[in-house]
């Protein structure tokens, strides 16, 4: 990932802050954001875009997404069928011509959005927070942008997917809404049953759960009612001996991360009080990277030369396949009988 730093040394008018500490400002900028943690796309496969967009071939499974017989006229996977074999490869009576099929397969293209912050700075006291490795500015900033960085990730789950078919060298893309299960119940809570429901659905679904492990992104109230389950509760997780600040790792063979709940969406089909999170798998997800976060720190003569902060990143994500993504909704407010 590429890292960009520039800067500019400010006039003594403007409080006299030296070109040292204004570049030093920009690299602590980077050097923080490179350890904050960003929740959501270290549990998803990042791939570079080049040009704003980037595209994942994806392949439908054998036995449901074949092709018709081989047509001569059509050098293309995915050329137009009304009929489906039993089969890759069909042999028919003696003397017929042995029926081949082509394996469907399709794109889907990630698109890239730029997100960007300015701050400035007039007042001498607070430019004297540039100089500060641990500023309150770096770490106010640096939180934004991952938060920004975690919404978009969490937009993506249910998203339109653009998916793009070829035909003789042509590409036609088409938003598709998401088509995968849903999990649990407007007057629920979020327990044990539930997470059994997410890996049963994974099963039913045949994604590889011995390959990778579910990701649930859950928030506070599904954390608290999580453990205030008795089927939950053992030696190892319990009230009396929680883990520190109830940060359950690994549970049941899915691994858990936590979301304020003011990120999420607390709204369903006019239900208020009921939380929409996801559960996936990181091979389902893609996390896109244009430019990661840049920081220049320059003056502002056309604002009585104030010193500004301007940061940028351009980042997407999407969806893959459906089923390796399901939503989970449940009661936030949900109190065990």
């Amino acid at each position: 990932m590429a890292w960009s730093v520039t800067g500019t040394r400010v006039s003594n008018a403007a409080g006299d802050v030296p070109n040292a500490y204004v570049n030093q400002y920009a690299k602590t900028v980077l050097t923080e954001a490179q350890q904050a943690i960003r929740k959501l796309p270290s549990h998803m496969i990042t791939m570079p875009i080049s040009g704003y967009e980037a595209y994942v071939d994806v392949i439908h499974p054998f036995e449901y997404g074949l092709s018709g017989k081989l047509d001569t006229t059509a050098n293309t996977p995915n050329f137009a069928t009304a009929t489906r074999e039993a089969g890759p490869i069909q042999v028919g009576s003696r003397y017929e011509p042995t029926k081949f099929q082509h394996a469907e397969w399709f794109r889907v293209r990630v698109s890239a959005s730029e997100y960007r912050m300015t701050v400035p700075f007039e007042r001498n006291d607070a430019k004297r927070m540039l100089t500060d490795p641990r500023s309150p500015i770096v770490q106010e900033m640096i939180k934004s942008f991952n938060r920004k960085v975690d919404q978009i990730c969490y937009n993506s789950f249910a998203a339109d997917r653009s998916i793009g078919l070829e035909n003789a060298g042509t590409w036609t893309w088409t938003d598709t809404p998401f088509s995968g299960a849903t999990v649990g119940t407007i007057d629920g809570g979020f327990t044990v049953d539930l997470v059994q429901e997410i890996i049963k659905q994974f099963q039913y679904d045949e994604e590889d759960l011995q390959a990778e492990r579910p990701v649930i992104l859950l928030e506070e109230n599904g954390w608290k009612q999580l453990f205030k389950d008795q089927t939950f509760i053992s030696r190892d997780y319990n009230p009396n001996a929680p883990l520190p600040a109830y940060q359950l790792r690994e549970y049941m063979g899915c691994l858990f991360v936590w979301m304020s709940s003011k990120r999420l969406s607390t709204v369903y089909q006019g239900q208020e009080n009921v939380v929409t999170t996801y559960a996936w798998l990181p091979s389902a997800m893609r996390f896109a990277v244009e430019k990661e976060m840049e920081v220049i720190v320059s003056q502002r003569p056309d604002l009585n030369n104030c010193l500004q902060v301007w940061m940028e990143l351009s980042i997407g994500a999407a969806r893959i396949r459906d089923t390796g993504v399901i939503k989970v909704i449940y009661d936030q407010k949900y109190q065990a009988v």
